[in-house]
């Protein structure tokens, strides 16, 4: 069995089924720090994989949240993968290294992904896989082992535009992604504009857009996980009250508890008012 076949066995071992294999030194460093530790380490390949976060399961509420955001915080699920991860690959492979990486990576995770062939990335800035779709995290493994290579060239999307005229804020353009105009974003600041408060109490959104991910047609039809961390935890019926009623233990179990219950809370305060102000008019 080659290296990367037995790496392959353990990936699929965790529930890793998306997966890709790219040289160190042909990522591109987005932590320099982070970076050059690796480099003196002698690291050599990257394992780059995609985890599902989207499920079955469709809300009971009218408000919009991002997918993500309605399941527990992915790092948290990366900590448990890696765990075990880590663990079986050093029994596999005592003579080498190994470290972890989940969005605070040294290397740019979504153009290594987009290189390792396990995805393609869009006009909205989204690796798009073509098992899972855009609705995927991204993780790494960077070891001082070599590893047969699957780079492929990088490629885009198929360009068909649906993502950029169905952005609520025009916020991707035809090269280009305005993050500040991104619904996404704007929901999550904790200080809002007059125009960006219209934004969200128009569209209904609590926390993050999944607008240009649903109108795009590499998402049809994608698998879906079925990962009882994600699935298990799905907020049905989000409101006012129950975020407000959550304890402390469990708001930090959801992503948008980086920000204190006061945004996501403010949030859902302008939706209701802009809502009971359309009932007062009809």
């Amino acid at each position: 069995m080659s290296v990367n076949e037995k790496i392959i066995s353990v990936l699929k071992e965790n529930g890793i089924y998306s997966f890709g294999f790219v040289p160190f030194s042909d990522c591109s460093p987005v932590n320099k720090r982070l970076y050059d530790e690796c480099a003196e380490r002698g690291m050599k390949s990257v394992i780059i994989f995609a985890i599902p976060y989207k499920t079955a399961q469709k809300p009971k509420d009218s408000y919009k949240m991002s997918a993500y955001a309605r399941v527990y915080d992915y790092h948290k699920k990366f900590s448990l993968i890696f765990d075990s991860l880590l663990c079986e690959l050093k029994s596999t492979f005592p003579e080498y290294g190994f470290l972890s990486y989940a969005d605070n990576s040294p290397v740019n995770e979504k153009t290594a992904a987009a290189l390792s062939g396990i995805g393609v990335i869009g006009r909205n800035t989204l690796l798009i896989t073509e098992k899972y779709g855009s609705y995927v995290f991204l993780g790494s493994v960077i070891t001082d082992m070599e590893t047969e290579s699957t780079r492929t060239a990088l490629s885009v999307c198929i360009g068909c535009g649906r993502c950029a005229a169905a952005c609520p804020n025009n916020a991707i353009g035809e090269k280009s992604f305005d993050f500040e105009k991104c619904l996404s974003y704007i929901s999550q600041k904790n200080v809002k504009t007059d125009e960006e408060a219209e934004l969200l109490k128009k569209h209904g959104t609590v926390w993050g857009c999944d607008i240009c991910q649903q109108v795009c047609p590499m998402n049809e039809d994608v698998s879906l996980t079925d990962d009882g961390y994600f699935t298990d935890s799905f907020i049905y019926e989000l409101s006012y009250a129950f975020i407000e009623a959550m304890n402390d233990a469990d708001f930090h179990k959801y992503p948008f508890s980086w920000r204190k219950k006061q945004t996501i809370l403010y949030n859902i305060s302008l939706i209701n008012s802009y809502n009971d102000n359309k009932k007062d008019d009809s």
